[in-house]
C-alpha cells in the first residue's frame, strides 16, 4: 500500500523490509522506509498507540558526554488525549533519535500527535518507520483506530467515523465540507463507500462544491478508478471550471482507455482555454500508455465542425503522439483550416515533431511561402515563425519535445 508523503509531516517516511525486521526486533530505526505499514499492522506491532500534545522535550545525554551524531536522542513528553493501545496514563514519555540519515523528526512542542510506540530496552520509542504523525494529518489513522479505550475528552483528537463525516457534509459550512471531502478520500480500504458518499453529495451540490469533490477524487489517484464512469457522465455538464477540474482528475487518476480519451476529447470543445489545456495535458500523459487508442479517439476532433474542438485537437498533438507517423498527414491538413488559430496550432504541433518526411517539409515550405506572399495586414507572422521553425529543425536535427 502506498501512502502519500506530506512535506508538512517529517515523521512519515518510506517503509522497507529492513524496518519490518526492526519492528519485530524492537530496535529503533535510523533508515528511511519505502512504505509505512497500514494502521492495523502498525497497531499490532506497537506497544502503545495514543494521541496527545507534546508538552516537553528532554535531552537525556549527560552534559559533556561524547556521543556520535547518529546516536543522539531526545525524550518527548505527551499530555495524553486518547489511548487505543497500552496502559492508561496522563503523560507518556517516548524516546526517538534526533535524526535519521535522511530525515529529522522535528516534533514541535504544543502540537498534537498520533504516536505509535514500541519497547526497546524497557523504554517506549518511536521512529521514522512508524505511523507517528500530527493529528491533523492522521485522518486515515483516526478512522481505522476507531473508539479509544481511554478518552480524556479534551477535544484535541476528533472522532472519525463515516457517519460523522457524512454529518459534516450535510450540516457543515463550506470549509467544513471541503475538509470532509479531503478526509474521505484519505481513507484507504473504503474506496467504494467513499465514492458512493461523494457521488451522492455531488448530485445535490452547487457548482463550486462539485469542483471540490472532483479535486478531492483526483487526490485518490488510481484508487479513484471506480469513480470514472460517474466522472465521465459529469463531462456533459456545461460549466467550464468544472470541466477543467474533470480533465485534471482524469490525468491524476491515470487510467488510459477509449472512454477516458473520449471524455477528454469532449472537453477539447470547451470555449475556455484553461479547460482545453487541461484536457490536452491529461490526454498527452495518458496517451503514452495506449497511443493507438488515443489517436483513434482524437482523430475525428481534427475535422470536427466545432472550431474549439479542432483547435483543442491540434493543441493536443503538440504535446502527444509524437511518435506516430500517421499523425503527420492530419497535421498538414490543419494548415489549410479556415480558422487562423487552428492553422497556428497545427504548425506548432509540426514544429515539435521529429523526422518529418520530405514531402511534409515541401508542403510546409509551400504554406510558409503562401503566407509570406500575403499583404502585411493579412499576414500571420506567428504562423510563418512556426513553419520556419519546422524547416529549421529538419535542417539541424530533432526538436526538443514540448513538455506537457
Amino acid at each position: 500500500m502506498q501512502l502519500k508523503v506530506s512535506i508538512l509531516n517529517p515523521l512519515i517516511v518510506l517503509f522497507t523490509w529492513t524496518s519490518l525486521v526492526t519492528l519485530a526486533s524492537a530496535e529503533p530505526s535510523r533508515v528511511t522506509c519505502r512504505e509505512v505499514p497500514d494502521v492495523a499492522t502498525m497497531t499490532e506491532k506497537s506497544e502503545s498507540v495514543f494521541s496527545g500534545r507534546l508538552v516537553r522535550m528532554h535531552d537525556p545525554i549527560p552534559l559533556g558526554a561524547t556521543v556520535a551524531p547518529k546516536d543522539l536522542v531526545l525524550d518527548y513528553a505527551f499530555e495524553v488525549s486518547k489511548i487505543w493501545k497500552g496502559s492508561p496514563a496522563d503523560t507518556i514519555w517516548v524516546r526517538a533519535y534526533r535524526e535519521t540519515k535522511y530525515n529529522s523528526h522535528n516534533l514541535a512542542v504544543e502540537q498534537d500527535y498520533i504516536v505509535y510506540g514500541f519497547l526497546h530496552e524497557e523504554r517506549l520509542w518511536t521512529d521514522p518507520c512508524t505511523r507517528t504523525k500530527m493529528t491533523r494529518l492522521g485522518t486515515e489513522d483516526l478512522y481505522w483506530l476507531g473508539e479509544a479505550s481511554v478518552d480524556n475528552l479534551d477535544g484535541r483528537t476528533p472522532s472519525m467515523t463515516m457517519d460523522s463525516l457524512i454529518e459534516q457534509l450535510e450540516t457543515g459550512n463550506t470549509a467544513t465540507r471541503k475538509q470532509a471531502f479531503l478526509t474521505l478520500v484519505g481513507i484507504r480500504g473504503e474506496e467504494d463507500l467513499v465514492i458512493s458518499v461523494l457521488v451522492d453529495r455531488f448530485e445535490k451540490a452547487a457548482t463550486h462544491e462539485k469542483i471540490q469533490i472532483v479535486d478531492a477524487l483526483a487526490l485518490m489517484e488510481d484508487r479513484g478508478a471506480p469513480a470514472l464512469p460517474w466522472l465521465l457522465k459529469a463531462t456533459e455538464l456545461p460549466d467550464s471550471q468544472l470541466r477543467n477540474a474533470l480533465a485534471k482528475a482524469f490525468g491524476d487518476i491515470g487510467i488510459a482507455n477509449k472512454e477516458i480519451f473520449g471524455g477528454l476529447v469532449s472537453i477539447l470543445s470547451d470555449p475556455n482555454r484553461r479547460a482545453r489545456n487541461s484536457a490536452a495535458t491529461s490526454f498527452a500523459s495518458l496517451s503514452k500508455r495506449k497511443e493507438d487508442a488515443a489517436w483513434e479517439t482524437l482523430r475525428p476532433a481534427l475535422t470536427a465542425s466545432d472550431d474549439h474542438q479542432r483547435l483543442g485537437g491540434y493543441e493536443t498533438l503538440r504535446l502527444s503522439l509524437l511518435g506516430l507517423p500517421q499523425v503527420e498527414t492530419s497535421l498538414l491538413g490543419g494548415l489549410t483550416d479556415p480558422q487562423s488559430e487552428v492553422r497556428l496550432a497545427a504548425a506548432r504541433a509540426l514544429a515539435v515533431r521529429p523526422s518529418l518526411k520530405p514531402e511534409t517539409l515541401a508542403t510546409i515550405k509551400s504554406a510558409k511561402d503562401s503566407e509570406e506572399s500575403k499583404p502585411a495586414e493579412r499576414r500571420n507572422e506567428n504562423l510563418i515563425r512556426e513553419l520556419s521553425r519546422s524547416l529549421h529543425t529538419a535542417e539541424v536535427g530533432s526538436p526538443e519535445q514540448t513538455k506537457p
